[in-house]
């Protein structure tokens, strides 16, 4: 296994396998992870732990589908490279499973108590852990991928490539869009999630009409931390039926745009379907 340096956080997008011809209870169709669950993994394995604690919606995204209510949602979640098995752990939604689809931040997922954290210390230790964390000289390459086989309900395994440590040449990526991405939401105020840009600190969302939100723009946040912001109620009101587009553009510390096409994501629409109510529910 080579080491190179520096790291990027990186994680590709893929859409889930079809279902089976059986009905599927549940299917995962999304997901966005932060290599920082990789150190939250290590850690509860080091110090015995089944509890790993999301520190924020920046670290961990679920989205699903499901055909029936459900009290909760179990699956195993394990990265691999190859066919090396690097960590597993069980996590579960602490939010119902509702029919339709449903979408989960970090603070609706933990792990169940009598869960074993497993960590495949041989692979990789402790101290290039923390350096690929803090950006430090060791990178590892390999062909990770994600697998999250559900665990309490029938339904496909989903397997996406992992891209945790990139090449020098991607490490221009702008923010990657996550929700919402081609898709109705039933909120007149939508949550907005990306993937953070390499060497990002503030991100700024537009949101408007056309297909470039720069143009006519209904709203555009302050410079924000997260990799999530909430449209206000103070911004132009969302009309209900109507397809609108946003983006998000990354900056580095001292403000400036930071990231390939000038810090801009590729830009995504929603449509609101609304019973009319604002509310602050995906």
């Amino acid at each position: 296994m080579k080491i190179m340096s520096r790291i990027m956080l990186l994680v590709c997008l893929g859409v889930g396998a079809v279902a089976s011809p059986l009905r599927a209870d549940v299917q995962i169709t999304n997901i966005a992870v932060s290599p920082r669950l990789l150190m939250e993994i290590y850690q509860a394995w080091k110090e015995g732990r089944t509890n790993i604690p999301m520190l924020s919606s920046k670290i961990f995204y679920l989205a699903l589908d499901a055909n029936e209510n459900r009290d909760d949602f179990q699956f195993r979640f394990e990265v691999k490279d190859g066919d090396t098995n690097i960590a597993s752990v069980n996590f579960v939604t602490t939010a119902p499973v509702q029919p339709g689809k449903n979408v989960y931040g970090a603070h609706q997922i933990t792990t169940p108590s009598d869960n074993v954290v497993i960590y495949n210390n041989d692979y990789i230790n402790t101290n290039e852990v923390l350096k690929m964390l803090r950006g430090g000289e060791s990178r590892i390459r390999g062909d990770f991928k994600l697998m999250l086989t559900p665990v309490n309900a029938r339904g496909p395994v989903y397997t996406i490539p992992y891209a945790m440590f990139a090449p020098v040449s991607a490490q221009d990526h702008p923010p990657r869009i996550v929700n919402p991405k081609g898709i109705a939401v039933t909120s007149l105020l939508p949550v907005f999630s990306w993937l953070p840009g390499q060497g990002a600190t503030f991100y700024e969302v537009l949101v408007g009409p056309n297909q470039d939100p720069s143009v006519n723009t209904y709203w555009r946040s302050e410079k924000v931390t997260a990799s999530q912001a909430m449209y206000p109620p103070s911004g132009r009101a969302l009309q209900n039926g109507q397809k609108y587009y946003w983006q998000v553009i990354a900056y580095d510390e001292f403000r400036r745009p930071i990231g390939g096409t000038n810090g801009k994501s590729e830009p995504a629409w929603f449509k609101v379907l609304s019973a009319g109510q604002v509310t602050t529910a995906v």
